[in-house]
């Protein structure tokens, strides 16, 4: 079974109501082939690839946007998951790419981040620890030998962490978001003219000028043609010149600039602007701040109010080990049906705040009802923060108030909750129906007037009433 969202094996150990420590050391033993850990998706038909109707476990796939509607697809009218193949810039060069947890993306997953143990058969090239690793030019493979240019492209995709005797290997998988190097690159041009040196985005535009001509730089974006321009002529930089400002550093006072423009230079130790109108303004700000207290080393300060820093050991971050939230949650602290933890803006569908849902495969966030499996035992579930999941969010992980209306049995701190048979209700009377599902959401942590504070954590467990 794929492990998702961060944690290798098991719960984290939650104790705030911000934040979560990840700490381990990850061994290729404690994975299984074809399985991994952190960030996992659920979505996605099955498109073209070497075993039509499934994807292949540990193999790399690219995330195709449109509908394919050949043989083997369930999910014609939904994104579809392609073999990736360095021979073509179109299967994986610029996409989201994953690795397949299971057959069935929006069953078992994709792993678009994170730690996966690699079989054999989908590794070409010999493995070598911390060696990068990049997509192969043999469908659905990774390799440990970079593709060729200009035939081929260049995406590096990971790290090796660890390998076996029988060639398996275990990456942490964190494609990079940039790849180079294919022929079919449009726009490049490499000029053979007295400027030998000179590489062309377009015919009029120069990126590397090693023969220091007066030739300009530019790019280009949706809104402007002159987002970046080096002006090779008058030795300036412009931003989004567009918008008439270029900056330039002078290393002393400037000169008025040119009309409708402004200059940022140096003058000593202060920088300063100054505008067409010849009046020069130093940009570092004037005014105080108080300290509040004694800040501990590593703590992370913030405003109190609008002139008051002030160090919180609620939040600490050493650079040799990683960001630590520690507090102490009260139900107080939250509004009902509010929560903190994990929140993905993600899925279709009307929801409730604070209700309890389960992600359907159409990708629709469904009311859980313990009375049956299909609607709540072995799906994603999740805390609705508000009416519109994919803008208001749904905690997966985390810490949650509930209010009394969406809660059934008796509240006792420290016991488990569960699904309810009273749809996308919580409950801490264990379903006992015959055909009914039991499941622990997560545990109460306190409560006042008949609302509950959760610290949600769904079991992956769940049994069947006979």
């Amino acid at each position: 079974m794929a492990k998702q969202l961060f944690w290798a094996n098991g719960d984290p150990s939650f104790i705030t109501k911000k934040g979560f420590n990840n700490i381990t050391t990850p061994a290729i033993a404690d994975f299984e082939n074809g399985t991994g850990a952190g960030e996992i998706i659920k979505l996605g038909g099955i498109g073209y690839h070497a075993t039509p109707g499934a994807t292949l476990p540990g193999a790399c796939y690219w995330l195709y946007q449109s509908g394919h509607t050949t043989a083997g697809n369930d999910y014609p009218n939904a994104p579809t998951w392609w073999q990736t193949d360095s021979d073509d810039p179109n299967f994986g060069g610029n996409d989201i790419i994953a690795i397949a947890m299971g057959t069935v993306p929006v069953i078992d997953g994709m792993l678009i981040r994170g730690i996966a143990r690699i079989p054999d058969a989908y590794v070409n090239g010999t493995p070598v620890l911390g060696k990068e690793i990049f997509i192969s030019e043999s469908d659905h493979k990774i390799d440990f030998t970079a593709p060729s240019p200009p035939s081929e492209f260049v995406r590096v995709i990971g790290y090796c962490l660890d390998k076996n005797d029988d060639g398996d290997v275990l990456i942490h998988f964190d494609p990079d978001r940039t790849w180079l190097g294919h022929s079919a690159l449009a726009g490049i041009d490499d000029q053979t003219s007295s400027n030998d040196d000179q590489i062309t985005i377009k015919d009029t535009e120069v990126v590397i000028n090693e023969d220091s001509d007066d030739l300009d730089f530019r790019v280009e974006t949706n809104a402007t043609a002159t987002a970046l321009v080096v002006d090779g002529g008058g030795d300036l930089v412009k931003i989004d010149a567009a918008q008439a400002l270029h900056l330039k550093d002078l290393g002393g006072a400037a000169n008025t600039p040119a009309s409708g423009y402004g200059v940022m230079y140096v003058n000593g130790d202060t920088p300063y602007f100054k505008t067409d109108g010849g009046v020069a303004t130093s940009m570092i700000g004037g005014g105080s701040a108080d300290i509040s207290g004694t800040p501990a080393d590593n703590q992370i300060s913030v405003w109190t109010d609008a002139d008051t820093l002030e160090g919180t050991s609620n939040l600490t971050f050493d650079t040799t080990k990683s960001l630590n939230v520690i507090t102490t949650p009260a139900i107080g602290n939250f509004s009902d049906d509010t929560g903190e933890g994990e929140v993905i803006n993600f899925g279709s569908g009307t929801t409730v705040a604070g209700k309890l849902y389960y992600l359907h495969t159409t990708g629709a966030w469904t009311a859980v009802d313990a009375d049956a499996v299909a609607t709540g035992a072995d799906q994603l579930l999740a805390i609705a923060l508000g009416t519109a999941p994919s803008t208001h969010g749904m905690l997966i992980k985390g810490i949650a108030r509930i209010d009394t209306a969406n809660t059934n049995g008796t509240p006792v701190v420290g016991k488990p909750v569960y699904v309810s048979t009273t749809v996308a209700e919580f409950d801490f009377t264990a379903p006992s129906g015959s055909g009914d599902f039991v499941r622990i959401v997560g545990y109460c942590l306190a409560t006042t007037g008949g609302d509950i504070l959760i610290i949600f954590s769904p079991s992956t467990d769940w049994i069947e009433i006979s």
